[in-house]
């Protein structure tokens, strides 16, 4: 009867640990005044980064296949511009998957423009 209550309890925390993706770090979600950047990436959209959602850059636009010159990798590009005004090509995977926010009244959201640009 003892083996059975130990499979029990094991069965329900690994279970638990599946719902909350495996144990490991999980970004804040989104509320009302915040939408994640996945899916809401437009030209003029302002990006915020973290839990203290600091503001990071603009997105420009971007370029399905975008190639580094440094590495000469092809990936899909997401130009942004810093508040400095310098401007840098990032990985759009890397930006969609981490923990990235848009403010839900962004006015680039309602424009849904976006620019392909050439590199």
């Amino acid at each position: 009867m003892r083996a059975k209550w130990v499979i029990v309890i094991v069965a329900v925390v690994l279970a638990a640990l599946a719902g909350c993706g495996g144990g490991g770090a999980v970004a804040p979600a989104a509320d009302a005044d915040w939408v994640r950047a996945s899916g809401n990436l437009w030209a003029g959209a302002k990006l915020y980064y973290g839990a203290d959602r600091r503001y990071v850059a603009e997105v420009l636009g971007g370029n399905e296949r975008y190639t580094d010159p440094l590495t000469g990798r092809t990936f899909r590009g997401l130009k942004v511009q810093y508040p400095d005004g310098h401007a840098e090509w990032k990985e759009r995977n890397v930006v969609i998957s981490g923990p990235w926010f848009v403010k839900a009244d962004d006015p680039a959201l309602a424009a849904e423009r976006w620019e392909t640009l050439e590199f």
